[in-house]
Order: structure tokens, then C-alpha cells, then sequence
């Protein structure tokens, strides 16, 4: 039989056709399929903070020329909010994302990652990773007290308490086994100074890695610390909405005062903002405030201290 018109061969392929020869002989076709290898979900290896104080995923995976890039999500630490796709990052972009919508100081997150192939196919890493947030407070006893949440996705071995006069300046001063998550520090109550913990993952985890896993909470700092008393009385101030990106409208109960003070203190202990309002309700406007962590006091006749988040417009 003799062939006169083109032939259209249909065939499918289940997984990534990255070649096809087709060879033509008398009434016999035959197809050549390369089949490449395996997408693997990636690993995380760890979620840390930066200096700059936001939380950082970093993650390992198996070279392959197919995956086309990464996809990061976030859960906080309210299950009941879901998953949410947060970011994208290429193969060729490295392991590694910065959460710039992250705010350490004022939760911990649940991450979890999976990598996509040139096809569109997800896989997704079964291990969920959870940073570590640290909180501080003074004691009655004029003690800064620390503590802090477990790290989630690895096994840790312990954690390790850093201290410095500023976050470029901080040592390792104590450690603690892997289910310890207190500390009390009475040597530097009079000063200002900072605190980073970090946990370290035990050999286990690490023996395919040719460097130690750690995982890093966020920074406190004594200058901007609530005492036990602050913490007892923040729900008294009312601050809607909490992060403030434009404006919010802040509350106190009312004690009978005339004026009441309002300061606000960033990070490093230093007044950004203070004025007296004729009210125990008024409006605060962010103007040329930069994103981050503050202290907010309220003083009238009584004196109240809650956090408040900055966040980007």
C-alpha cells in the first residue's frame, strides 16, 4: 500500500516526555520515550529569623533539570486559618526564601514547601517546619525572664541563648537541653541588652548534611520589654486594627484623667512618638514610621504598656 497523505500519530505519556523519535518502516511505527528522572518533593532544612527580623526558610533538594520552581506556604499559628501560597522561587534561584510579610516578634508560623516540575505537577514535602518565638519579660524579682516555643521539624538537641548590647554583637552565654524552653538572667538588669535563641538539631537529622542545621528565634531586647504586670493589663488597651499599616484607633479604659501621655518605643528602647491627648480613645497614624515592632504606653492617672505591629502598606 502505497502512502501518499501525512500520518498523525496520537500517543500518551504518563510523566515528562523530554524526547520522542519516531522510526517509519513498512506498516510498523515505533515510538522512543526518554523518560527523565523523578521530580522529589524538596526538605526543609530550617526556618530562622534575619536581622532584620523577618523569618527565612531555607530548604534542600535533589538536583533535577525538570523542576521549574518552588512554591512556599504559610499556616500562623491559628490552624484554623489555613495554608496560604506566600511565595514562588525559580530552581535556578537557590534554596531559600524571606518572608517579608513575617512577623517573628509577634507570632511563630507553621511553613511548608513542594517543588513544581516543567509540566505543572506539584510534590509536595510531608514535613510541616514551625519557627521559634521568643518573648521576654521582667520579673518581680528584677529578673528578665525568656521564654520561648518549641522548634517544630526537626529533632533538637538543644537550644542556645545568645546575648549582645545590640544584635551584631551577640554571644553565646548558656545552653539548654532540647525540652528546656526557660530562662531567668539577673546579671544584666540595670542595662540594655539583646537576646536570640537557637536551636540546633541533633546529629541524626544532620548526618546527610555536610553543615550544622540551626534555626534561630526572633530578637528581644530589654529596652523594649513588658513586665508581668503589662502582660496581666494589655488586653486593656484596644488597638483595631493590630497590625496598623495606615492608621488605628486606640483605647483605655477611662480613670478619671484629663490628658492622658502617649509615647511609643521601637526596638531599640527609643521614644519615635510622644504626645498628650485630651481623650482616652484617639486616633494614631503611622506617617514615616517604619514597619517593625513597637511598645506602645498609655499613661493617664494609670500606666499601660501592649505591643503593636507596624506593617507594610
Amino acid at each position: 500500500m502505497k502512502i501518499s497523505k501525512p500520518i498523525v500519530l496520537f500517543w500518551v505519556v504518563f510523566g515528562i516526555m523530554s524526547f520522542s523519535k519516531i522510526s517509519i518502516g513498512q506498516n510498523k511505527y515505533t515510538v522512543n520515550i526518554e523518560q527523565p528522572d523523578p521530580v522529589e518533593a524538596p526538605s526543609i532544612l530550617s526556618v530562622t529569623v534575619t536581622k532584620e527580623n523577618k523569618t527565612e526558610v531555607f530548604w534542600e533538594q535533589k538536583e533535577n533539570e525538570n523542576i521549574s520552581f518552588f512554591k512556599i506556604y504559610r499556616n500562623a499559628s491559628n490552624s484554623t486559618e489555613g495554608w496560604t501560597l506566600i511565595g514562588k522561587v525559580i530552581y535556578s534561584a537557590g534554596f531559600k526564601f524571606t518572608d517579608l510579610t513575617s512577623f517573628p516578634n509577634f507570632r511563630s508560623y507553621n511553613y511548608k514547601i513542594s517543588s513544581v516540575d516543567n509540566c505543572g505537577n506539584e510534590f509536595n514535602a510531608r514535613r510541616i517546619h514551625k519557627s521559634i518565638k521568643l518573648t521576654l519579660e521582667l520579673s518581680r524579682e528584677n529578673a528578665f525572664v525568656l521564654n520561648w516555643s518549641a522548634y517544630e521539624g526537626f529533632d533538637v538537641e538543644k537550644y542556645n541563648v545568645y546575648r549582645g548590647l545590640n544584635i551584631d554583637s551577640l554571644q553565646l552565654f548558656r545552653s539548654f537541653h532540647g525540652n528546656v524552653f526557660s530562662f531567668r538572667d539577673y546579671e544584666f538588669a540595670d542595662k540594655k541588652v539583646f537576646y536570640q535563641v537557637e536551636a540546633l538539631a541533633k546529629p541524626a537529622f544532620t548526618k546527610s548534611i555536610p553543615t550544622v542545621v540551626n534555626a534561630r528565634s526572633n530578637f528581644v531586647s530589654t529596652g523594649l520589654v513588658l513586665t508581668l504586670s503589662d502582660s496581666a493589663n494589655a488586653d486593656k488597651i484596644q488597638i483595631y486594627p493590630n497590625p496598623l499599616t495606615i492608621n488605628s484607633i486606640v483605647s483605655v479604659p477611662p480613670d478619671g484623667s484629663k490628658t492622658y501621655r502617649f509615647i511609643l518605643y521601637n526596638l531599640n528602647g527609643q521614644s519615635v512618638i510622644s504626645y498628650e491627648v485630651n481623650s482616652n480613645e484617639f486616633e494614631l497614624e503611622r506617617g514615616s514610621l517604619k514597619e517593625g515592632f513597637y511598645i506602645l504606653q498609655i499613661s493617664g492617672l494609670k500606666t499601660y504598656r501592649k505591643k503593636i505591629i507596624i506593617a507594610g502598606n
